[in-house]
């Protein structure tokens, strides 16, 4: 039997994918395989109960940033998304964006935040700040949010999620600096060879229109599967 490790906790993937592989079209619009797509709407349905940093990892193209905006928007009233690329030749990017993150906590509307405190749709997450191409940032440069992660997602009651590329050369524990990755839950989105018969069939029933040996070679790029059919449509 295989596990997940969540939040501390070992989770069979077995009660996973039995508790919402049924739950209809909530994941239909991606193309995930059914283990990681099993993961994702738990994620989505117990994100109250998530430590206050996330990690979605996984070679480009795979979907974590599409997903992470999707997910953020799911369970936050409100959403920020930062670019660490943008930052990288300061040197104090790190200080900057979480200047920033903290300006916009002190940023309150005092009609929203009365209604979103009364509503019954509130969500989870008051904030949820998504930092992409995390794995960018130098050892040092990323070690400068340990702290602060813990610190303004409790203030702010905000989720952070950070992207990250990883491949079979570097990694996540080779990304990630281990002060950052044990504050982290982190997921992974590789689609790897076992899963690619099922995610060959997911792309055949979207675009049909696309030949299964395209399909075959440009696997696991599904941004450049995603860019093929909107020529071909």
């Amino acid at each position: 039997m295989e596990f997940w490790l969540y939040n501390g906790k070992l989770i069979s993937l077995s009660f996973i994918k039995n508790q919402f592989n049924s739950r209809g079209k909530l994941m239909e619009q991606f193309i995930f395989h059914s283990e990681l797509k099993n993961k994702l709407e738990f994620i989505i349905e117990k994100s109250h109960k998530l430590g206050g940093v996330l990690c979605f990892h996984g070679l480009p193209g795979c979907g974590k940033t599409t997903f992470s905006e999707y997910y953020a928007h799911k369970i936050a009233q409100e959403v920020s998304i930062f670019d660490a690329n943008s930052h990288l030749f300061d040197r104090t990017s790190a200080a900057n964006i979480l200047n920033t993150i903290k300006e916009t906590g002190n940023i309150v509307l005092d009609e929203d935040a009365d209604n979103n405190f009364n509503s019954s749709d509130k969500k989870a997450w008051d904030r949820c700040f998504i930092i992409d191409e995390f794995h960018n940032l130098s050892e040092k440069r990323q070690d400068a949010y340990k702290v602060s992660l813990e610190k303004v997602s409790k203030e702010l009651n905000a989720l952070f999620i950070l992207i990250v590329n990883t491949t079979k050369e570097r990694p996540l524990n080779k990304t990630l600096t281990s002060a950052i990755l044990s504050r982290c839950q982190a997921i992974d989105f590789d689609i790897k060879k076992h899963h690619y018969d099922e995610v060959i069939y997911l792309i055949r029933r979207k675009y049909p229109m696309l030949d299964e040996q395209y399909i075959k070679q440009t696997l696991p790029d599904l941004r450049q599967v995603m860019k093929r059919a909107k020529l071909l449509s």
